[in-house]
């Protein structure tokens, strides 16, 4: 069931996070300027809809280590967004297909790191 609620939220939040992207991306932002400003936003509405509805955990006190996998999750990000340009692939494709490895590793590291009981 975790699993599920994790995938709907994610959906959701991922959905936002790729509109702000592509808006940068559409307003002339670089990449990684772009992908930061999504990664900020997301991050003030994912730690409360990630800790509260899926993962069904008080929030007091995690927030740093959400913010510190969330560091993490975006130089992930960027990397692969800056490799698949390399082979070719422009910079919406890049991101949306960042978001496959993004969003696993994003699940494992706050299920283990941030919201673990």
């Amino acid at each position: 069931m975790q699993l599920i609620r994790f995938g709907i939220v994610g959906a959701l939040n991922t959905a936002f996070s790729y509109a702000v992207y592509s808006a940068g991306i559409y307003l002339g932002l670089t990449y990684y300027v772009a992908s930061l400003i999504a990664l900020i936003l997301g991050i003030v509405m994912s730690f409360v809809t990630q800790g509260k509805l899926v993962f069904k955990t008080e929030l007091h006190g995690r927030f740093y280590k959400f913010l510190a996998v969330w560091t993490v999750l975006y130089f992930v990000n960027i990397g692969v967004i800056w490799l698949l340009a390399k082979l070719g692939f422009n910079y919406y494709l890049g991101g949306l297909l960042a978001l496959v490895p993004v969003v696993c590793l994003s699940f494992v590291l706050q299920k283990k790191l941030v919201f673990q009981r």
